[in-house]
This record gives structure tokens, sequence and C-alpha cells, in this order.
């Protein structure tokens, strides 16, 4: 047997490294008895080489300090796959973290835990916290389960890894900018018992191609969709009764909007910037448009069922040229229309 004495020489000196194989750590899974003692069941030289986790049992404040410490050095390794189905949250903890309310994922638990690549929520839970996964960067889908009734403010925000969301049948509120700034987001569908989509909830979700408002929602707060400039279509619920101040606001590829005959008021610059809607349709129900409502766009249709003029500011149509914006209204109106210090601007008015 020939044996290359350069590489021997240098082995025996330390000069060159023995090969080292490199074990991958398995998946471990532990049980949390009682609350607050995660830190006891995991060996000091071990904890920082976990990757993938599930826990079973019960946890409180001083656990999730624990996890929170784990996500943050597994950052490196590719993060932290995380598994809480099977738990139970406590109220209780130490002065690093405290949970107030038993039963919800509480406020800022995984906040920009960068290193948090999965996780799988505990089944039991009825609500998720502000700022809970806000800044989780490396997380690209998460599953909402069927218990949670409501999603805090800006429980997901700067998510950016984030392409799906699935909504638990129980969802009945999304807090403020919830989904703000998720821009890998591409498809979502709000479940059918939300009422309510707060201010902000997926402004800046710049890769979102399709928003679907579930039926029961009845108001749509400020900004709720604005700079999402890959939507193309959007249709309001007949539920909804509000439409606040810049919900569209920057949906540069709006093309279609399809509102619901319910909607009574519609905020100021709500469509502002959507270069691409060229139709708009004012139902009967529609008493209130806010300043600037269309501004910026390129409205080459506008269509009123009001047989009496609707109240609007002058400031309502700014930017939208009367003499290329063909105006049409209903049959026998021309003439109180004509005559309008705001509507009898456009140049093309057209009875239908």
């Amino acid at each position: 047997m020939r044996v290359n004495l350069t590489i021997l020489l240098g082995v025996l000196l330390g000069l060159l490294p023995f090969t080292k194989k490199v074990v991958p750590t398995p998946p471990i899974t532990l049980n949390v008895a009682t609350a607050g003692t995660l830190p006891s069941l995991i060996a000091e030289d071990k904890k920082y080489q976990i990757t993938s986790l599930t826990l079973t049992g019960v946890l409180d404040g001083t656990d999730i300090h624990y996890i929170r410490d784990l996500i943050d050095h597994s950052a490196a390794k590719g993060g932290l796959k995380l598994n809480l189905e099977k738990i139970t949250i406590a109220r209780g903890g130490g002065l690093e973290y405290f949970v107030p309310v038993a039963g919800v994922i509480p406020n800022e638990m995984f906040y920009e835990c960068t290193g948090l690549a999965e996780i799988t929520l505990p089944s039991q839970i009825t609500a998720i916290g502000d700022y809970a996964f806000y800044g989780c960067t490396r997380l690209t889908t998460i599953t909402i389960p069927n218990g949670v009734t409501s999603i805090g403010n800006y429980a997901f925000a700067g998510c950016t890894g984030l392409t799906e969301v699935k909504f638990g049948e129980g969802v009945t509120a999304i807090g403020g900018s919830a989904f703000f700034g998720c821009s890998g987001l591409g498809e979502v569908t709000i479940p059918n018992r939300v009422t309510t989509i707060g201010e902000s909830t997926f402004a800046g979700c710049k890769n979102a191609t399709s928003i679907i408002i579930g039926e029961q929602v009845t108001a749509i707060g400020n900004s709720a969709f604005a700079n999402c400039p890959r939507l193309t279509e959007m249709k309001i619920p007949g539920g909804v009764t509000t439409i606040g101040k810049y919900v569209f606001a920057g949906c540069t590829g709006l093309n279609s909007v399809a509102v619901g005959a319910g909607v009574e008021s519609i905020g100021d610059r709500a469509f502002a910037k959507c270069m691409k809607l060229t139709t708009f349709t004012i139902s009967n129900n529609l008493t209130s448009l806010g300043d600037a409502v269309f501004a910026g766009t390129r409205l080459k249709e506008i269509h009123i069922q009001h047989v009496v003029p609707l109240e609007v500011d002058d400031a309502v149509f700014d930017s939208v040229d009367p003499k290329t914006c063909h105006l049409y209204i209903p049959k026998d109106t021309h003439s109180t229309y004509w005559v309008s210090p705001v509507w009898g601007r456009f140049a093309n008015i057209t009875e239908e």
C-alpha cells in the first residue's frame, strides 16, 4: 500500500486536519409537561444545533423566550422549523417575556425572528396578537387554525418571504396593517366570515395579483389595498357600506372595479393613481364621494344611476378630463345634469 508521505506528515504535524463527516441534527420532539420547563429539557451544548423542533404540552413566556433564542441562533443554519400544533399557550412567564392571556398567540411572540423558517400554529388558539410575526422574513406559508377569530394589527407585517396565507374558517376580523409589506403574497382569499378589513391591511403587497373579499365584509379601512400595483380586478361585495380613504391608491394595474350596490361612501383619493382604470359606475346608494377620488386616473366613462345629480365637491374629479371622459346618466335627466355646476362640465353626456 502506498502512502502519500506529504499528507501523512501534514496530519501528524497538525498542519492538515482530518476530514470530518458532518452529521445533520435530527428532528427533535419534546413534551413540555409543565409550563416554563422547556429550557431544562435541552442540554446547553445541543440547543443551538436544533433546526427542526416539535413540541407538545404547555408553554408560557419563559418557554417562548427560550424558543426565540433558538430561532435567533438557527438563522445561519437555514432557520428553525417549529411545530406547535399540539401546544397549549398558558398565562405566565418571566421578566424577559410574559404571556398575559392564555389560549392566544401573544403580542410580539416572534417579533423579528428572522430565523423562523416554518411554523405550525397551535390548533386550539383563538387569536393572533399584534406584531406576533412582524418581520419574520423567512416564513413562506402560514395556516391560520379554524378556531382563530381575530388577527391583530401588524401580525404578519414585513414578512417579505410570505407567499401563501391559508385562513381558517373562524376569522371574522383582520387588523390594521396585518399583512402590510408582504411583498411575496400572490393570491389572497379573505374568508366569508370576515366583517372588517382594517387600515393598510394588505398595503404594499406588491406582487399580489388577486385579492378576493369575503361576502360578509361591511367596512374596508383606509389604504387597505394601497400600492398593490399588480392587482388588475377587484370586486366589492354588496354588504360593504364604506370604502375608506386611499383604499386602492397606487394600484397602477387596476383596470376593473365592481363596486357593490350597498356602498354609501368612498373616501378621499380612494382610486388615486389607478392609471389603468377607465370605467366607473356610481350606484344609487352612493351618497358621498371624497376629494380627488379619481386623481391620477384616466377615466373614459362614468356611469351614474342617480336621477337627481349627486352633490359632490369640485375636487372629486381632479385630473379627470371632462372633455374626453364620457358621462352616462339615467333617462330623462339630461337637462338637470347639463346645468349642474360639477356634472355640467362634462362635454359628452348621454342618457342610458
